[in-house]
Protein backbone atom coordinates (compact mmCIF):
# COMPACT_ATOMS: atom_id res chain seq x y z
CA UNK A 1 0.00 0.00 0.00
CA UNK A 2 1.03 3.59 -0.63
CA UNK A 3 -0.42 6.55 1.26
CA UNK A 4 -0.25 9.99 -0.40
CA UNK A 5 -1.53 13.33 0.84
CA UNK A 6 -2.02 16.76 -0.68
CA UNK A 7 0.61 18.11 1.71
CA UNK A 8 3.21 15.87 0.03
CA UNK A 9 3.39 13.12 2.63
CA UNK A 10 4.00 9.71 1.06
CA UNK A 11 4.69 6.41 2.77
CA UNK A 12 4.90 2.83 1.60
CA UNK A 13 3.04 0.26 3.69
CA UNK A 14 1.61 2.73 6.20
CA UNK A 15 0.34 1.48 9.52
CA UNK A 16 -3.35 1.86 10.26
CA UNK A 17 -2.42 4.50 12.82
CA UNK A 18 -0.53 6.52 10.19
CA UNK A 19 -3.60 6.39 7.93
CA UNK A 20 -5.90 7.50 10.77
CA UNK A 21 -3.48 10.27 11.75
CA UNK A 22 -3.48 11.67 8.21
CA UNK A 23 -7.29 11.57 8.03
CA UNK A 24 -7.50 13.43 11.33
CA UNK A 25 -5.55 16.45 10.02
CA UNK A 26 -7.51 17.03 6.80
CA UNK A 27 -8.52 20.68 6.80
CA UNK A 28 -10.31 21.27 3.47
CA UNK A 29 -7.81 23.94 2.44
CA UNK A 30 -4.09 23.11 2.26
CA UNK A 31 -4.35 19.48 3.29
CA UNK A 32 -7.66 18.27 1.93
CA UNK A 33 -7.16 14.88 0.33
CA UNK A 34 -5.60 11.49 0.92
CA UNK A 35 -5.15 8.57 -1.46
CA UNK A 36 -4.46 5.01 -0.31
CA UNK A 37 -3.40 2.75 -3.18
CA UNK A 38 -3.06 -1.03 -3.03
CA UNK A 39 -0.76 -3.35 -5.00
CA UNK A 40 -3.18 -3.57 -7.96
CA UNK A 41 -3.28 0.26 -8.19
CA UNK A 42 -6.87 0.31 -6.96
CA UNK A 43 -7.34 3.17 -4.53
CA UNK A 44 -9.57 4.91 -2.05
CA UNK A 45 -9.48 8.69 -1.83
CA UNK A 46 -11.03 11.20 0.51
CA UNK A 47 -11.47 14.91 0.03
CA UNK A 48 -12.62 17.61 2.42
CA UNK A 49 -12.22 18.22 6.09
CA UNK A 50 -12.15 18.94 8.89
CA UNK A 51 -15.69 17.71 9.57
CA UNK A 52 -17.24 16.81 6.21
CA UNK A 53 -15.75 14.54 3.55
CA UNK A 54 -16.42 12.75 0.29
CA UNK A 55 -14.93 9.34 -0.58
CA UNK A 56 -14.35 7.58 -3.89
CA UNK A 57 -12.87 4.19 -4.77
CA UNK A 58 -11.38 3.12 -8.08
CA UNK A 59 -11.13 -0.65 -8.59
CA UNK A 60 -8.83 -1.86 -11.36
CA UNK A 61 -10.01 -5.04 -13.07
CA UNK A 62 -6.82 -5.11 -15.16
CA UNK A 63 -4.30 -2.45 -16.19
CA UNK A 64 -6.77 -0.80 -18.59
CA UNK A 65 -10.22 -1.45 -17.12
CA UNK A 66 -11.64 -0.07 -13.91
CA UNK A 67 -14.80 0.86 -12.09
CA UNK A 68 -15.06 4.07 -10.08
CA UNK A 69 -17.42 4.44 -7.12
CA UNK A 70 -18.62 7.25 -4.84
CA UNK A 71 -19.70 6.54 -1.27
CA UNK A 72 -23.00 7.80 0.05
CA UNK A 73 -25.33 7.31 2.93
CA UNK A 74 -28.70 5.97 1.87
CA UNK A 75 -30.19 8.64 -0.37
CA UNK A 76 -33.45 10.27 0.60
CA UNK A 77 -36.14 11.41 -1.85
CA UNK A 78 -34.66 14.14 -3.99
CA UNK A 79 -31.12 15.44 -4.22
CA UNK A 80 -30.00 18.27 -1.99
CA UNK A 81 -26.65 19.78 -2.97
CA UNK A 82 -24.20 20.95 -0.30
CA UNK A 83 -20.87 22.71 -0.59
CA UNK A 84 -17.66 21.01 0.53
CA UNK A 85 -14.21 22.64 0.57
CA UNK A 86 -11.46 20.68 -1.22
CA UNK A 87 -8.09 22.36 -1.79
CA UNK A 88 -9.74 25.62 -0.82
CA UNK A 89 -12.28 25.37 -3.64
CA UNK A 90 -16.02 25.04 -3.07
CA UNK A 91 -17.37 21.84 -4.60
CA UNK A 92 -21.11 21.05 -4.83
CA UNK A 93 -21.89 17.50 -3.74
CA UNK A 94 -25.16 15.70 -2.98
CA UNK A 95 -25.74 15.85 0.77
CA UNK A 96 -26.01 12.04 0.89
CA UNK A 97 -22.37 11.84 -0.29
CA UNK A 98 -20.97 14.00 2.50
CA UNK A 99 -19.56 11.64 5.12
CA UNK A 100 -18.41 12.15 8.69
CA UNK A 101 -14.88 11.37 9.86
CA UNK A 102 -15.87 8.12 11.59
CA UNK A 103 -17.27 6.73 8.35
CA UNK A 104 -14.17 7.83 6.42
CA UNK A 105 -11.91 6.15 8.97
CA UNK A 106 -13.94 2.94 8.76
CA UNK A 107 -13.82 2.90 4.94
CA UNK A 108 -10.04 3.42 4.90
CA UNK A 109 -9.46 0.73 7.54
CA UNK A 110 -11.55 -1.76 5.58
CA UNK A 111 -9.72 -0.87 2.35
CA UNK A 112 -6.40 -1.42 4.14
CA UNK A 113 -7.73 -4.85 5.16
CA UNK A 114 -8.55 -5.69 1.53
CA UNK A 115 -12.25 -4.78 1.47
CA UNK A 116 -12.40 -2.46 -1.54
CA UNK A 117 -16.10 -1.57 -1.34
CA UNK A 118 -17.29 -1.62 2.26
CA UNK A 119 -20.87 -2.54 3.05
CA UNK A 120 -21.00 0.36 5.57
CA UNK A 121 -22.17 2.74 2.82
CA UNK A 122 -23.94 2.62 -0.53
CA UNK A 123 -21.69 2.89 -3.59
CA UNK A 124 -22.74 4.85 -6.66
CA UNK A 125 -21.05 3.76 -9.88
CA UNK A 126 -19.60 6.91 -11.50
CA UNK A 127 -17.26 5.13 -13.94
CA UNK A 128 -18.90 6.80 -16.93
CA UNK A 129 -17.49 10.17 -15.74
CA UNK A 130 -13.97 8.88 -16.45
CA UNK A 131 -14.46 7.10 -19.77
CA UNK A 132 -14.01 8.97 -23.03
CA UNK A 133 -17.01 8.66 -25.29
Amino acid sequence: MILKTESGYKTINPTKQQILDEISVLDGVDNSFIILENDTESYIQVGGGPEEFTVEVRVYINSNDFTHWKAEYQQSDGIVLRTLSISGASVKIPASQILNIETVQRLFMEFADGVLLSTKVTWVNITSMFINS
